[in-house]
């Protein structure tokens, strides 16, 4: 009989649970796994734990043990924080009532981080996220002001956080600091969706998503926006997120140093505002997939797409036809394409506007290279 897409994934995600903790390589197939199901609930001591607990609702129940079977546990025990609980496998439950400390790694090694903490996060206890928990789960609405988002989740093995419909907001309170809030997340899949206070501009927002080597997708749904005054807003923002496709929200960029470096499935980037950069080094390269970028201000600094020979003609027509949207002094500077995007750009019978924005682009002391 043949499997269903939703169990042949949570099939697939079985057997590369018993292949790590078997440390076997041979490849186990759904079907081979699927008279095993039943008892591999059965013996899995967290999912016991879940199932006989009196804390958690039905459905949470079941969304636990689902990711109880993907975490390759053998802990058998649900506990609510307290400290020194740095090597605790499990679940680990966190309420208003928990003492929260200003260290790093208070959940090294929790499998489940349930959330059910109101008192908010900030600079002073926003450390101790910065774990090995694979799985986060809110069980609450949850809020981080001032610095609780610098460094929050970074440097964990972070696969999810699952909201559950709860919100995640970001709260300005004289500054708040995304930096390196999921940098190194190498497992992480798919972002949180985060709110915005209605007076929020992130004070500092580099090494942001650095490394998120399984990230596929960055948009306004899940950060409204990333606007910053700060002097090193943008620099390194997402580079080595080798599976990125789309990095789709506005975006101020006062430092453009590697910022999408190695994003080689990156297609499409949203509006970058240039405005304030003091430097792109380096900004694209190895963006080999790149085809739609918008961008505004770029008045200075050379800019290379050497290496995205797909690089539409609407890009690069929309990048000089805005190079002066604020007015300010253009600045000599090269822009440099791929030969083939060069090509495609320079043919008139493709790009019916080529004269007139290569008249603009000598206006604006622009280059062009190819």
């Amino acid at each position: 009989m043949a499997l269903t897409d939703g169990i042949e994934n949570k099939l697939k995600n079985i057997a590369d649970a018993i292949r790590l903790k078997t440390n076997k390589m041979e490849k186990l197939t759904p079907e081979q796994m699927a008279s095993e199901i039943e008892n591999l609930d059965k013996n899995n001591p967290l999912v016991n734990a879940i199932e006989n607990s009196t804390i958690f609702s039905d459905t949470d129940k079941q969304n636990l043990k689902e990711l109880a079977l993907n975490t390759a546990s053998n802990a058998d025990d649900i506990v609510y924080y307290t400290t020194n609980l740095e090597e605790h496998h499990g679940i680990i439950i966190v309420t208003d009532k928990s003492n929260l400390t200003p260290y790093d790694n208070c959940f090294l090694d929790c499998d489940i981080l349930v959330l059910d903490y109101k008192g908010g996060l900030n600079s002073s206890n926003a450390g101790c996220f910065n774990s090995n928990c694979k799985y986060i789960y809110l069980l609450s609405d949850l809020s981080l002001s001032r610095g609780g988002g610098a460094s929050c989740f970074s440097n964990t093995n972070l696969i999810k956080i699952i909201q559950n419909g709860h919100k995640i907001t970001l709260t300005y309170n004289d500054y708040f600091s995304m930096v390196e809030m999921f940098r190194d997340c190498y497992n992480l899949e798919e972002l949180p969706e985060f709110t915005l206070s209605d007076n929020y501009i992130d004070g500092y927002s580099y090494y942001v998503f650095s490394k998120c080597k399984k990230l596929k997708k960055i948009t306004s749904k899940n950060i409204p926006h990333l606007k910053s005054s700060y002097s090193s807003a943008g620099e390194s923002l997402c580079p080595y997120c080798f599976s990125l496709e789309i990095f789709e929200l506005y975006t101020t960029i006062n430092r453009g140093t590697v910022t999408f470096r190695y994003c080689q499935h990156l297609h499409t980037i949203g509006e970058l505002d240039l405005l304030n950069c003091t430097g792109i080094s380096s900004m694209f390269t190895y963006c080999f997939s790149l085809v739609n970028v918008s961008m505004l201000n770029w008045r200075q600094y050379n800019l290379s797409f050497a290496d995205s020979p797909n690089l539409s003609i609407d890009s690069i027509n929309r990048l000089i036809e805005n190079c002066d949207k604020d007015g300010g002094t253009q600045v000599a500077r090269t822009l440099t394409l791929h030969a083939t995007a060069g090509a495609r750009w320079a043919d008139e019978t493709q790009n019916p506007r080529y004269t007139e924005l290569l008249t603009k682009a000598n206006q604006c002391l622009i280059e062009i290279s190819y």
